[in-house]
Parts: C-alpha cells; sequence; structure tokens
C-alpha cells in the first residue's frame, strides 16, 4: 500500500507548489518498498503521513504557529482502493487548513 501514497503524493504535487507547501516524500533507498513517509510544510500547518505496506497509515498533522496537534488518525486499510478514497479526503481536509 506504499505506492498508494507515493501515487497520491506525485498526483498532488502541483496542489502542494500552488499552495506553497514544501512537500516530499522519503522511502526506502534500496531494498523493500515497505514504507514511505511523505511531508508538509506550510507556513500554517505541518503534515507527516506514513504508510507501511501491510496497510497501516499514520496521519498527523500540527498547526505550524503554536505546535498544536490538530489532526492525529491511525488507520489500517485491507485494500488499497480504500486508501486511495481516504488519502483523497486528506488532500481535501489539508486544503481547507491551508485556506
Amino acid at each position: 500500500m506504499v505506492k498508494e501514497l507515493i501515487s497520491w503524493f506525485e498526483d498532488n504535487k502541483q496542489l502542494w507548489k500552488d499552495r506553497q507547501v514544501d512537500a516530499e516524500v522519503r522511502k526506502p533507498e534500496s531494498g523493500p518498498l515497505d514504507k514511505a513517509n511523505v511531508r508538509l510544510k506550510a507556513r500554517s500547518i505541518l503534515a507527516s503521513i506514513t504508510a507501511w505496506e501491510e496497510g497501516a497509515l499514520e496521519l498527523i498533522v500540527m498547526d505550524n504557529n503554536n505546535g498544536k496537534e490538530l489532526i492525529s488518525e491511525d488507520r489500517t486499510f485491507q485494500n488499497p482502493e480504500d486508501m486511495r478514497k481516504f488519502l483523497q479526503d486528506v488532500s481535501n481536509r489539508l486544503s481547507k487548513l491551508l485556506d
């Protein structure tokens, strides 16, 4: 399911750029692709989304001004489609926080 997170990141790259969000994806340089992390940093928020191949996903969003946690969710997905739907919802929620 790591591929879904990486694909979501690539699909939204222009959105983050347009919204002046520093965005990066971190994944293993070698070996199995069993975990990936997306970090998003804007003036108002800092977000971290980590996915593991077995379907676990962790989402943390913090207020960049006061350090207060805005969103903290741990999810486990049984199939890639459910993870893709959730990540689309994450895009929508983050866009609202950036407004």
